[in-house]
């Protein structure tokens, strides 16, 4: 058995969405990076892997602060891997 229930990494999932929701509508990406541990890796596909919670805050609040108004970030699919404690998801940027 994993370290975290299906309920609490569902429930977790739940708070980063709505954090995205309110940093996309704000412009404020602290509360969201900060959803991050601070050794965590982020991948993202065109800038690449990003090292600790310092280094992805300062790169979605540079990439994406600059943008108001975003509506929603509509996940397509995701998985979670009860045993090793991931979510995997495919996340949609829409603009208004």
């Amino acid at each position: 058995m994993g370290k975290w229930s299906r309920q609490e990494l569902e429930g977790a999932f739940e708070a980063y969405q709505a954090a995205a929701l309110r940093a996309g509508t704000s412009g404020d990406w602290r509360p969201w990076a900060e959803l991050f541990t601070e050794d965590a890796t982020y991948i993202e596909h065109l800038y690449g892997t990003l090292g600790g919670r310092e280094a992805i805050y300062k790169w979605i609040q540079a990439t994406m602060g600059k943008f108001r108004d975003m509506q929603y970030f509509p996940v397509e699919w995701y998985m979670i891997d009860e045993e090793r404690g991931w979510i995997v998801a495919q996340v949609w940027n829409r603009f208004q």
